[in-house]
């Protein structure tokens, strides 16, 4: 089967390059093209480019989630490493629709959506490619339009959406303006705190099972969109496109929502509202507020929940990580507790941390070395023989014995 590149070059497209001149009978075709998928035609020194705007009320219901800036947005920031000054308002929220799905050097993206909250609304603008002739001109148009911002967030855009713009415009010698721009990527964090509710965690799912979203049926799946966008090149039929559109529409307008819940769960979070919290969501919560040093919330909302048999290995290991967390902070004597918690629920390393208290901090050799005995036949059973651990365990054993002999 012949590559996109191959097809496109068959059917006389030049793609990507920056010194196609427009041509009048091109820019006709743009701006009928334009007024059929309810955009217009903005003309830039490259040439014709589409672009669609629309404006979504102001608290406009996204599922289950009003989509407007969050009240409150510190630990959202923190973890996104952004300056305390930065304003919502600020954020720009960008999906792009791509010509395949790798992100290699003939993939370029004919779709690209922003958006932003504004004193309006939610804005969103769409900016397709009638050719790829006119990739230099969406990318021009697109710099003008993001002038006013300094924060991209998307959902896998560090990894995907980002560094294919930056490409495309190098292969178009246009200055890439990236690079003084902040990014969060909502998949990062929603990874973090989803892990252990959700077996998958693309947007999709996300939608789907947090926001309670419910796409039209005129929503296509992403795996098809190169295909559509490829018979377009042939066929100009518009229906379709305006199916990719819809698309590229909810996946940014989804980004927006799921920034507003996020923020949302996390001042909960903070103010100890957790009683509607799932408990997995609690747990990755939890842990997620100990990587900030915030021991003091994770350990009150941790001491209030009740212990669920689904998650008892998870519950265990979040134990176990509030005793390293206090250790760290000298509080080794508050510490034990949360270790002797996990160590009742089958942690390995809880008892072994509890064996280092002992010995160490104690003086008492003998339950240092029993816990340490516990330790290791859950090890025979739970860890690959050629675990290290193993071997730190024996040494451990070995020591304790000759300062029990020496007593």
């Amino acid at each position: 089967m012949s590559s996109l590149m191959d097809r496109l070059k068959a059917l006389g497209v030049s793609v990507g390059t920056s010194d196609i001149s427009p041509n009048p009978q091109n820019a006709n075709a743009c701006a009928g093209l334009a007024e059929k998928l309810g955009g217009e035609e903005i003309e830039t020194i490259y040439g014709p480019i589409i672009r669609i705007v629309k404006y979504f009320p102001p608290a406009f219901q996204h599922g289950n989630q009003k989509c407007d800036p969050p009240q409150t947005h510190d630990i959202f920031q923190a973890w996104a490493s952004l300056s305390d000054a930065v304003n919502p308002n600020a954020y720009l929220f960008l999906d792009t629709e791509t010509s395949g799905l790798s992100s290699g050097t003939g993939t370029f993206a004919f779709l690209v959506g922003i958006g932003m909250f504004t004193e309006q609304g939610f804005k969103l603008i769409q900016y397709f490619l009638e050719s790829p002739a006119n990739e230099p001109a969406m990318l021009a148009q697109l710099i003008k339009d993001m002038t006013d911002t300094s924060v991209f967030v998307t959902y896998n855009g560090k990894s995907f959406d980002i560094p294919l713009l930056r490409n495309r415009m190098i292969l178009n010698r246009i200055d890439s303006p990236f690079e003084p721009y902040a990014h969060a990527d909502l998949l990062h964090i929603t990874r973090k705190i989803y892990k252990l509710l959700l077996p998958e965690r693309n947007l999709g799912v996300v939608e789907k099972e947090i926001l309670h979203l419910t796409r039209d049926e005129i929503e296509v799946p992403g795996w098809m969109v190169p295909e559509i966008y490829t018979d377009f090149l042939q066929n100009h039929d518009s229906e379709p496109i305006k199916r990719v559109l819809y698309h590229n529409e909810i996946d940014i307008v989804s980004l927006a929502a799921l920034y507003q819940h996020i923020n949302l769960l996390l001042e909960s979070f903070t103010n100890r509202e957790a009683e509607n919290i799932p408990f997995a969501v609690k747990l990755s919560l939890i842990r997620f507020f100990l990587d900030f040093g915030n021991i003091e919330i994770a350990r009150a909302v941790f001491d209030e929940m009740p212990i669920d048999d689904n998650l008892q290995e998870e519950y265990a290991k979040t134990a176990l990580m509030i005793g390293i967390r206090l250790k760290q902070q000298n509080s080794i004597f508050d510490a034990a507790p949360y270790w002797q918690l996990a160590a009742d629920n089958g942690n390995i390393f809880a008892y072994i941390e509890l064996a280092k208290l002992y010995e160490h901090t104690h003086k008492e050799y003998k339950p240092a070395l029993a816990y340490t005995m516990v330790a290791q036949t859950l090890c025979k059973t739970q860890l690959p023989t050629n675990y290290t651990f193993h071997e730190e365990i024996n040494h451990r054993i070995q020591r304790l014995n000759r300062l029990i002999e020496e007593e």
